[in-house]
């Protein structure tokens, strides 16, 4: 498994896993996406099973502490010196639910400090 944040480039694989996620009526748009990647694309997470996107995590920053419909839908709101982290979605794609990815061990990038911190605090074992 490999973790790294998202590139325009990731754009189609991001909305196909969606897509996989979400009935049509609920699921991000590719457009929704790409606005979402032009302003806060270092806080999109994904999860590749060698080369093939199976999950990814994504919000935006904000000086706000209850997340609103708005933010879904202004990715403009984006403030990344913000207080709070707001997390939009942790989207898995059905073959690869429950298999305990989330408390495995796999490679996340020395330059990703708070991701190595945020897959620390989901290990098994704190998890209730």
């Amino acid at each position: 498994m490999l973790i790294r944040t998202a590139t325009i480039e990731d754009l189609d694989a991001i909305t196909a896993v969606e897509a996989e996620c979400f009935p049509p009526t609920e699921a991000a748009t590719r457009s929704d996406f790409k606005q979402r990647l032009a302003h806060y694309s270092n806080h999109f997470w994904l999860m590749f099973d060698e080369d093939k996107l199976i999950a990814f995590v994504d919000g935006m920053v904000t000086d706000m502490a209850d997340l609103t419909d708005e933010m879904y839908e202004h990715a403009a709101l984006h403030k990344e010196d913000g207080t709070w982290q707001m997390i939009f979605g942790v989207n898995t794609i059905p073959e690869y639910r429950r298999h305990g990815y989330a408390g495995a061990s796999y490679n996340v990038p020395s330059q990703m400090p708070e991701l190595r911190a945020a897959k620390d605090l989901c290990s098994p074992a704190k998890i209730n």
